[in-house]
């Protein structure tokens, strides 16, 4: 057994070794060691007029050097939004093969960096503006989509999970059935990986309960993941236009994720926080990042933060750097984020 010198001397040692690699006590005490910190990278599902849209002009996939970016700043997956239209021109038709060549081209370059890869079909229940799990389009389409994705990425080894469909809002009920097609449809190809799911009126985590009162997919596997969004401006919008004077954002915050939270508890499920974010130059938000990150170390929860990628400069939201310079939010989360190179 250890004598009481020896243990004080070796809790000098471990203290010492703290200081030396500058790890400050969100990386000591964190529990969840290969818990996913991620970004969203947008631009491959933008384009909604002239659907489905000519690369370069419409929509654009982010670059390698964009990948190369968020993988220094210590992100260690992708969320990638991609647009139904334009990977399945025709529901029932054949994958647009230009769109899909650029999907593996995508993925290529984030095995190079280490990043893990979330499909993600950024549609919220529709196809060209009709609703998923009507007539117009029947959940077996997204059954067909999702057979035929699967069947050119399950192999790929920077690929981590697939998001069924993105916000799915004012869906007649039809969503939850329909999210059953997609599961069903990735199962007849691969039973290897996580598939994400939304849920029904914008995937809310404030307002999920209400919206999904109960678990409405089954996976032979046991792979789902429930995948909720948060944003905290007055709106739940996003937007950051409706902003209080003197928001508690602690209080917020925690008040928007615990539905959420406790749904996954109670229901005995897993989940990720699919998207959230905050004005991504402003320093008063700050404090903002302490409390979301806060919350979800102790719960071990995943998230993707929103977002990086083809954004033009004046987006909120964009953590773009402007002359070679990081924004302030991404400054700030560097504090919690692990780069996978030097």
């Amino acid at each position: 057994m250890l004598s009481k010198v020896n243990k004080l001397l070796l809790a000098c040692i471990y203290y010492l070794l703290l200081g030396m690699f500058g790890l400050n006590n969100s990386v000591a005490d964190n529990q969840c060691p290969d818990q996913i910190r991620g970004i969203n990278l947008a631009g491959a599902e933008f384009g909604e007029n002239g659907l489905p849209g000519v690369s370069a002009k419409y929509f654009k996939f982010p670059t390698e050097a964009q990948l190369k970016y968020y993988s220094l700043a210590g992100f260690n997956a992708v969320r990638l939004p991609i647009g139904w239209e334009k990977i399945q021109p025709a529901l029932f038709g054949d994958l647009d093969k230009t769109y899909s060549s650029n999907l593996l081209t995508f993925m290529d370059q984030a095995q190079k960096y280490h990043q893990r890869v979330v499909i993600d079909i950024h549609n919220y229940a529709r196809y060209r503006d009709r609703l998923l799990g009507s007539s117009d389009v029947p959940s077996s389409a997204f059954y067909d989509l999702w057979k035929k994705l699967a069947s050119i990425v399950h192999n790929h080894p920077a690929l981590y999970a697939y998001s069924l469909m993105n916000e799915p809002h004012d869906t007649q009920n039809l969503w939850h059935e329909a999210a059953q097609y997609g599961i069903n449809a990735i199962r007849t190809i691969d039973k290897l990986h996580l598939i994400y799911v939304d849920g029904d009126e914008w995937s809310g985590a404030a307002s999920w309960p209400k919206a999904n009162p109960r678990p409405f997919v089954t996976d032979p596997v046991n792979k789902v993941v429930y995948d909720a969004h948060s944003y905290f401006d007055d709106d739940f919008s996003g937007r950051y236009k409706k902003m209080g004077e003197n928001v508690n954002f602690k209080e917020r915050i925690n008040a928007r994720l615990q539905p959420f939270i406790f749904w996954l508890k109670t229901n005995k499920q897993k989940g990720v926080i699919g998207e959230w974010s905050l004005p991504a130059n402003d320093p008063k938000f700050n404090n903002a990042v302490d409390s979301f990150i806060d919350i979800t170390n102790a719960e071990c929860l995943d998230w993707f933060i929103w977002a990086g990628g083809q954004w033009k400069a004046d987006y909120e939201l964009s953590l773009e750097p402007v002359d070679g310079q990081d924004k302030v939010l991404l400054k700030k989360l560097k504090e919690y984020l692990h780069p996978l190179h030097k």
